[in-house]
Formats: structure tokens, sequence, C-alpha cells
């Protein structure tokens, strides 16, 4: 039943945009409560890990919905140059970033009254990394069930994500 595939992908897809507007319309409350420690751990670390692990999940489930509404999906040959082509879009894309707010003058309080701007170019950049590896995983990881090459992909974006918090 391809049907049921869709809506959850598109149910998915919903949730997602509901927690950004929800992260909008209460970013200053949520700014004063994730200012406390939590295990030791600064409040911010803690939300942003929160935030990116929402945010891969999502795009591990509509992955994961488009590959149950499709089975060939994720053996199509073109994921053999998808890596190159996301290598070259996250360049893009990052030096795009930076030439825009290097050349932009932000007020004061633009971390809370642009917080959903933040939030998509994350979300983005996040997409792009998530999908960069699962490229990598298709192209020169193991011969592996579709679900289990996901399941990689997804632990192994995160894991990622917190090595690269802690070493920087």
């Amino acid at each position: 039943m391809k049907n049921k595939w869709f809506i959850l992908q598109l149910f998915t897809f919903l949730f997602i945009g509901t927690l950004f507007a929800f992260l909008h319309l209460f970013a200053s409350h949520l700014q004063k409560f994730i200012q406390a420690e939590v295990l030791g751990l600064p409040g911010s670390f803690i939300s942003s890990v929160l935030f990116v692990g929402v945010v891969l999940l999502a795009a591990h489930l509509l992955v994961y919905f488009q590959h149950k509404k499709k089975g060939t999906f994720l053996k199509h040959p073109l994921w053999k140059r998808v890596p190159f082509f996301l290598l070259a879009v996250l360049f893009l894309s990052f030096v795009m970033m930076i030439v825009l707010f290097t050349s932009i003058t932000l007020p004061p309080d633009a971390g809370i009254s642009y917080r959903w701007i933040m939030d998509l170019l994350a979300s983005y950049f996040l997409l792009l990394f998530y999908f960069l590896v699962l490229s990598l995983m298709i192209r020169w990881g193991e011969e592996l069930s579709a679900e289990k090459t996901l399941q990689r992909t997804y632990f192994s974006s995160l894991t990622a994500y917190i090595l690269f918090v802690f070493l920087v």
C-alpha cells in the first residue's frame, strides 16, 4: 500500500514544520529555559543535540518511507554520483552563506528575531550532510539491507555532529 507511506511522509514533514513554528513562537522562553545546566552539560549543547537529532530523524524517516514506497530507491545507479554532486552543493552553499553573512549587518537581537532563518539554514546543512553520509555509505559502504544502511546513516550523522561539537 503505497498511499500509507506517502501519508507518513506528509505527517513527518508537517511535524517538522510545526516544530519550527513552535520554536519560533516560544524562542525567548526557550532561550531562558535552555540556559540551565543539565547533567553538567550546558543547555545550549543539549538543545542543539535535540534539534539535530529531530531533524536527522525526520530526514531518516522521509528516506525510509520513500524506500518503502519504492523498494529500488536506494539501489538507483544515480547514488554512485551523488557524493560528488553533494560535495559541490555543500561547498557552494558554504561560500554563499559566508558571502551573505559578511555582506549584511544583523541587528543586535538577531538571534531571537531571526531564529526561524537560522533553523532553516541549520536544517538545510543537516539534510545535505545526512544525504552525503547516506550516499557515501551506499557507494563505498558494506553491502547491507536498505534498512540497516539507513539506520547506520542516521547514527553516523548524529555521532559525527556530537563529535564535531565536542572537538570544536
